[in-house]
């Protein structure tokens, strides 16, 4: 029924023995007797100017009918008083999230639509106005597409609307890591840097591994190396653009030793050092310590310069925790 008629009259629809939904709008303010006529149909002839209604047709012939209309409106109350099954129609939607977002290329927004007044039933229709920017769903999901604006429009049955829009900016075209291929021992890290072209392109880095038992990743690209083995460290662009580097981590140590049970070196000479890794063909770094710096140093490569008469402890430690210490002499 077209919005703007104010009033239906007594029998208007009492003949329509096919009817089975009537939506009236909320600008009816009044329904006349039997406008909808239960039980039975009638059908209609004109005398001297006035209408005279013969009942026809029983209950059992006519379709059930129900009316559709707006909440504690005229057509509310003539359904509730005349027994007659009502569903209630909204009188306006809304957008939870809003009036707008900006969304990076492939990320994806659930849109949910309140609809008003409370009660309401209707069902919901999704477009979007430039669906190369952005699509939604028929369940009101929005995913990005590519730069530029779009708006997302919500309607119901009875013509309500609301939009929302959304605005993506340049998407990125390529990813590349600052690696393809690296040696990672177990205890160290290493800080991947990602890329992306073309210059002001912007999304979202997600970053993973293929076996976090051997190497893992942060969310900022930082590998930890945790055993003997490889893996593969991804980083994926919201647009789904991918790069890849492949780790390999060696065989840690299980034990590290001096050469030497202890060593001598005069003042303003230098010795070097020696360590032996068990298993044989471990791999690992080293850092070095002294026990005091007046009399002995250390460099990082294990060579100690003496300073003055005394002695000092050097301690070294592997990337993977394991220590060993060794007393030096300064003649």
């Amino acid at each position: 029924m077209e919005s703007g008629v104010k009033e239906i009259g007594k029998y208007c629809f009492a003949q329509c023995s096919a009817l089975k939904r009537a939506d009236i709008p909320g600008s009816v303010k009044s329904i006349g007797a039997n406008a909808f006529k239960k039980g039975k149909s009638a059908s209609c002839s004109f005398k001297e100017d006035e209408y005279i209604f013969t009942l026809m047709e029983p209950v059992e012939k006519l379709p059930k009918l129900t009316i559709y209309g707006e909440k504690d409106s005229a057509a509310h109350t003539y359904a509730k008083k005349n027994s007659i099954p009502f569903t209630i129609l909204p009188t306006g939607v809304t957008i939870k999230q809003g009036k707008s977002a900006n969304m990076l290329a492939g990320e994806k927004l659930a849109l949910t639509a309140v609809i008003a007044p409370e009660g309401a039933t209707t069902t919901l229709k999704w477009s979007s106005s430039n669906e190369k920017v952005a699509t939604v769903s028929s369940k009101g999901v929005v995913k990005a597409i590519g730069k530029g604006k779009a708006t997302i429009t919500v309607t119901t049955d009875n013509g309500k609307k609301a939009t929302f829009k959304v605005n993506v900016p340049t998407a990125p075209a390529e990813v590349k890591l600052s690696k393809t291929s690296a040696t990672v021992v177990v205890g160290e890290s290493l800080k991947l840097k990602a890329a992306v072209s073309p210059s002001g392109a912007k999304t979202k880095l997600t970053w993973s591994s293929s076996n976090e038992k051997v190497a893992k990743v942060t969310q900022k690209g930082v590998v930890s190396a945790l055993k003997k083995g490889s893996a593969t460290i991804t980083v994926k662009t919201t647009n789904g653009l991918k790069a890849t580097c492949k780790i390999t981590v060696p065989t840690p140590p299980r034990k590290v030793q001096f050469a030497g049970k202890s060593y001598t070196v005069k003042v303003g000479k230098t010795v070097k050092l020696g360590t032996k890794l068990t298993p044989s063909g471990a791999k690992t770094t080293f850092t070095w310590s002294t026990s005091d710096k007046k009399i002995a140093t250390v460099t990082s490569k294990g060579v100690v310069k003496g300073l003055k008469k005394g002695s000092a402890t050097i301690t070294v430690k592997t990337a993977n925790g394991l220590k060993a210490t060794v007393k030096v002499t300064v003649e």
